[in-house]
C-alpha cells in the first residue's frame, strides 16, 4: 500500500533508502549487514542506483540501455557492490546507473518489481523523488554533513568508524510489509 506523504511524495513502507556522505563511508557495507540479517527471514530486494557509468559485462542482464540510463538485472558474482548485495543474500539485485536527471525513469521502470518484500536501496536522489519507511545517512565520525544535505535531513544520522558503526542494525524490522526501528 502506498500513500501520499506530507511532502506530497509516494510514500513506499517496505523501502530503506542509504546514502551517505560520498564515497566509501560504508554505504554498501551497511546494505549488506541489513541483507544478512532480514534475507533470513524474507525475499530481499536490493537496488544500487549510481550517477557514475561503469563498463558493462558481457555476461550483464541488461533490461534498459540507452545514453543517460543502463538498468541491469544483477545476476554476476564479481566485486560489485550490487554483486555484493547478492552475495548477502539478496534473492533480487538491480543495478542502475543514471545521469542525475534519470533515477525517476528509472524507478518508475522498477517499480513494479518493487511492490512485496523488503526493498534495500543505496542511492543518493532517490529520497528527492520518494519517501521510504526508512531512511539513513551514513558518515565518518567527525565529518560534517557535505554532499546530499536533503537526504541527511530526513534521515537517521550513522556514524561508521572503519566498519564500527553507532546503530544496532538488529533494531530494524520488517513486518507487514514495511520497516520499522524496534526499541
Amino acid at each position: 500500500m502506498n500513500l501520499q506523504s506530507k511532502y506530497n511524495k509516494e510514500f513506499f513502507g517496505n523501502f530503506l533508502i542509504i546514502s551517505g556522505n560520498g564515497r566509501n563511508v560504508g554505504k554498501t557495507f551497511f546494505a549488506c549487514r541489513i541483507i544478512e540479517i532480514l534475507s533470513q527471514n524474507h525475499a530481499v530486494t536490493a537496488v544500487k542506483i549510481s550517477p557514475h557509468f561503469h563498463q558493462i559485462s558481457e555476461n550483464a542482464d541488461i533490461l534498459i540501455h540507452s545514453e543517460h540510463l543502463v538498468v541491469i538485472n544483477e545476476t554476476e558474482i564479481s566485486h560489485k557492490d550490487s554483486s555484493l548485495f547478492l552475495q548477502s543474500g539478496a534473492a533480487k539485485v538491480f543495478f542502475v546507473m543514471a545521469n542525475p536527471e534519470y533515477p525517476e525513469k528509472a524507478f518508475q521502470f522498477l517499480k513494479p518489481f518493487l511492490t512485496e518484500g523488503p526493498v534495500i536501496f543505496e542511492s543518493a536522489g532517490l529520497g528527492e523523488i520518494i519517501d521510504a519507511g526508512l531512511s539513513f545517512f551514513i558518515k565518518k565520525p567527525g565529518d560534517p554533513i557535505l554532499k546530499n544535505k536533503p537526504a541527511a535531513q530526513h534521515s537517521h544520522i550513522i556514524e561508521n568508524d572503519g566498519g564500527i558503526m553507532n546503530f544496532d542494525i538488529t533494531k530494524i524490522g520488517f513486518e507487514d510489509n514495511k520497516f520499522d526501528l524496534k526499541d
